[in-house]
């Protein structure tokens, strides 16, 4: 049966938190505020949870991207070795957490089923709640509410009208950041390289990094 919970209410919120933390990592399916837009997690090394996402989305194949709840989590997912793992560390560390996505290569020994590419791409969440729920649930699978080609969804009525009973636990979290989008960089090469902007500039970046390629 499908729950929902009101962050603006502690009660609420408090008994949100603890039913969507043991939901993930049952492998079920929850809905947050991921700043710029509503997003489905679930646990990233829960294959029953990773499963359900692709099934949801109708891409078998998906490489699903992860939340994680504190910079030193991606030691555990990726090497991030190099002058590309430097450059990605130091950004890391000025924007996380916030709207910042670095694209890097797996740990080979990784068990989960969650990159099928051997990358994975890796975002910190600003929201306050949802970076609570993360750091209850550990690496957490993410994928948007919407669509590819739709509009961001950034309200939780919308979310639970084109989900419904698909997902177990829905936090309504408010408004989204109307400057939400992430910025994506790729620390996959030799190099770093900004591959989309988004709420931090390459002018912003370089400044922390100034070896960061476009």
């Amino acid at each position: 049966m499908m729950r929902r919970y009101d962050g603006r209410s502690p009660e609420q919120r408090a008994a949100g938190t603890t039913d969507a933390i043991a939901a993930a990592r049952r492998g079920e399916l929850v809905v947050v505020n991921a700043d710029g837009a509503y997003v489905i997690i679930t646990d990233a090394f829960s294959d029953r949870g990773v499963e359900r996402i692709r099934t949801l989305k109708q891409r078998p194949d998906m490489s699903i991207p992860v939340f994680v709840g504190r910079p030193d989590t991606v030691d555990g997912i990726s090497p991030m070795l190099g002058g590309a793992g430097r450059v990605a560390r130091s950004l890391m560390a000025a924007c996380w957490p916030g709207a910042l996505t670095v694209i890097a290569q797996t740990q080979p020994t990784l068990a989960w089923n969650c990159t099928p590419n051997g990358t994975v791409a890796m975002r910190m969440p600003l929201h306050p709640w949802t970076l609570e729920i993360v750091r209850g649930i550990g690496p957490t699978a993410t994928v948007p509410v919407h669509s590819h080609d739709a509009e961001p969804v950034t309200d939780v009525d919308a979310a639970e009208a084109l989900l419904g009973d698909a997902v177990a636990v829905y936090l309504d979290g408010g408004p989204c950041l109307a400057d939400g989008m992430s910025s994506v960089v790729d620390a996959t090469g030799e190099h770093a390289r900004l591959v989309r902007p988004g709420a931090f500039t390459l002018e912003y970046l370089r400044t922390v990094a100034p070896d960061l390629g476009e």
